[in-house]
């Protein structure tokens, strides 16, 4: 399974490239161990993980729905936009005790309608005890 495979070799940041299509997300999805899923656009978010029932018990964050201290040290895994993520601190990432976060379509963040969230996102990723996942 490849899977496996990719999951063994994972480092502390990881860029996962393969072309729309190939089965990236699911896989991420499927992951057993607590994950946090960062994807750019709500309706990415609506139409991967919140209409999926094999993500029926995953949180999902995006528009004016923010997680609380509760939903970050519980034990779901989440989804959120890159916003979401933009405005959560370190303390709060470490201590919701992630494996995995992910980043699905990361080359966004370099994009100029990403500039404001990009500064936050690089220096949470960077400092952050989870492995990073770029896709």
């Amino acid at each position: 399974d490849i899977k496996d495979d990719i999951i063994k070799n994972l480092g502390k940041l990881t860029l996962l490239e393969a072309g729309a299509g190939y089965g990236k997300t699911e896989m991420i999805k499927s992951f057993s161990a607590r994950t946090l899923l960062i994807l750019p656009f709500t309706s990415t978010i609506k139409a991967k993980v919140e209409a999926d029932e094999n993500t029926a018990d995953w949180l999902y964050f995006y528009g004016a729905k923010r997680p609380t201290l509760n939903d970050l040290m519980g034990n779901n895994s989440i989804a959120m936009t890159i916003d979401k993520f933009s405005n959560l601190n370190l303390f709060e990432l470490n201590n919701a005790n992630f494996k995995y976060i992910v980043i699905d379509e990361s080359h966004l963040l370099f994009t100029s309608s990403y500039r404001e969230v990009m500064s936050p996102c690089i220096q949470r990723l960077a400092n952050c005890k989870a492995k990073v996942i770029m896709m």
